[in-house]
Formats: C-alpha cells, sequence, structure tokens
C-alpha cells in the first residue's frame, strides 16, 4: 500500500515537472511552428552594348537571382530550374548556366540557414530580338527541408508596381528604352506653423515623391531637381534634402511658404 502510494506521488511530480518543462520550452519558441518557405527573386541589369538607348540585338543582360531561406528551419540541396523564353514563346538559352556567386553566411552553397540569403549570376546576350521581341526568364527554386519536406518557391521580378508581388517572371521588350524611371510628386500635408488658421509666411508644405526604376538597368545614382514655385513663377526654397535609398524610393521633402510666394498663398511643383 505505502509502495502504491509512493509511486504515485512520484508519477504526479514527473507529470507536475514535465509540464514545467513544456512551459518553458514553449516560451523559447522551440514548439513554435514549423516554417519551410524560400523566396525566389530576379533583377536584370542590361548593358546597352552600341549605346542607342533601345534594347536590341548585342546588349547583354545580366541577371542576379537572389534566394532566400523566409523560414525557420534550415532547407538544403536547393536546385534552381530556369524557363527561358523569347516573347514569341520560343525557347532560348543563356549564355551560360545559373551559377553560385555569394552568400550572406559562410555555409556551402545551396544549404540555407533561416534568413540566409544566396546570391546566383546568369548572362544573356540578345540576338534576333526581331523575331523573339524579347525575353521571359523565370526560376524555380526547389530545396529539401532539414524535415525532408519539400519547399519551391518561382521567383518574382521583385517590382511590385506591377499588382504581382509572387512570381511574375523577367521580361525585357525589344526597342523599349534600356534606362527609365517614373516619377510621382504629391502634396501630402500643410504644417501650420504659426497657428493662425491660413497659409502665410513661415508654414511648411510637406510633399512625397517616389521615384521607381521601370527600366533594365540599375541606377547608382538618383539626384531628383525639384523646382518648387509659386502661382506667380518666383521659385520656394526646399529645406530637406532627398536621400534615396536605392534605384526604387519614396522621399519626403517640403518647402517653407515664402514673401515671395505670400501674395496668393498656392504652389506649384514640378519634379
Amino acid at each position: 500500500m505505502y509502495k502504491r502510494k509512493l509511486s504515485k506521488i512520484l508519477l504526479l511530480r514527473v507529470i507536475k515537472y514535465s509540464l514545467v518543462l513544456v512551459s518553458l520550452l514553449s516560451g523559447t519558441g522551440v514548439f513554435s511552428q514549423i516554417n519551410r518557405q524560400i523566396e525566389v527573386k530576379v533583377f536584370s541589369n542590361l548593358t546597352d552594348t552600341n549605346l542607342n538607348g533601345s534594347v536590341d540585338n548585342g546588349d547583354v543582360v545580366n541577371f542576379t537571382v537572389s534566394v532566400e531561406n523566409t523560414g525557420n528551419i534550415t532547407v538544403n540541396s536547393l536546385v534552381l530550374t530556369s524557363t527561358f523564353l523569347g516573347l514569341d514563346n520560343s525557347t532560348l538559352n543563356l549564355n551560360g548556366a545559373v551559377i553560385y556567386s555569394n552568400s550572406s553566411e559562410s555555409n556551402g552553397s545551396g544549404s540555407l540557414i533561416a534568413g540566409e540569403v544566396e546570391t546566383y549570376v546568369a548572362s544573356y546576350t540578345f540576338s534576333n530580338i526581331g523575331s523573339t521581341g524579347g525575353i521571359s526568364l523565370s526560376i524555380l527554386g526547389q530545396a529539401i527541408s532539414a524535415d525532408s519536406q519539400q519547399v519551391s518557391d518561382t521567383s518574382d521580378d521583385g517590382n511590385d508596381s506591377d499588382g504581382n508581388t509572387t512570381d511574375d517572371p523577367n521580361i525585357i521588350t525589344g526597342g523599349d528604352s534600356v534606362a527609365s524611371i517614373e516619377i510621382d510628386k504629391v502634396f501630402d500635408r500643410y504644417e501650420d506653423v504659426d497657428g493662425d488658421g491660413m497659409y502665410s509666411v513661415g508654414d511648411i508644405l510637406h510633399y512625397v515623391i517616389t521615384v521607381n526604376n521601370d527600366g533594365y538597368q540599375e541606377l547608382i545614382s538618383v539626384a531628383p531637381d525639384d523646382a518648387l514655385t509659386d502661382q506667380g513663377g518666383r521659385a520656394l526654397a526646399l529645406t530637406a534634402p532627398f536621400t534615396p535609398p536605392g534605384a526604387v524610393f519614396t522621399s519626403s521633402t517640403y518647402g517653407n511658404i515664402s514673401a515671395a510666394g505670400a501674395g496668393n498663398g498656392t504652389t506649384t511643383g514640378t519634379l
């Protein structure tokens, strides 16, 4: 009887400490849900070989393929398979294989820990563009997670402004401009500095400017020349510099209403 009671007490203690251990481990994320996921993106940078400003035969496009482990478990045995077509749906060939370039971590290629990004490169020299009309490149990434599950993703072109943020191919159309940007400038808000409830000298007008690289070349330096004037054509000083973080960026700027522009209280901005 005593032994049976002692065994019961020991069992209850084991259960109690097991529940405490499970609770502690849960707090550290040990029992959190496994997320098996990779993200593949392909970026293009075109060299205008004959410097005519248009995509045509002889131009060279260099592709950078970015593969990120966006899950929380290591993936191994990464394989990249390209689908490379003309815009007439003909099959084309890259200049060579898609090859490994570098990684954000020090482990070997094809094995990515959580958060790791591997970079691969490829290139193509345009030919027969009059028939093909251009090119379309899509890359399928496939890997095996550490718990032996299949993981895959179809590449995206990194341009989220086109409505597709997941799997649209990189398309380059013959005859298009090699370099191109699109700029939008919108009024953001008015700051009534002196609190008089009116547009007056010293008040601040805030604008948001978005620059989108919709061409086929990397833009190393983006320096908008923003001319802010009043309705009388008089210049108004902008008091915040542009600090673009990259080829596609959004930046805020603002201008103070000056005495020269106070006559009608209106401004127009051009970029």
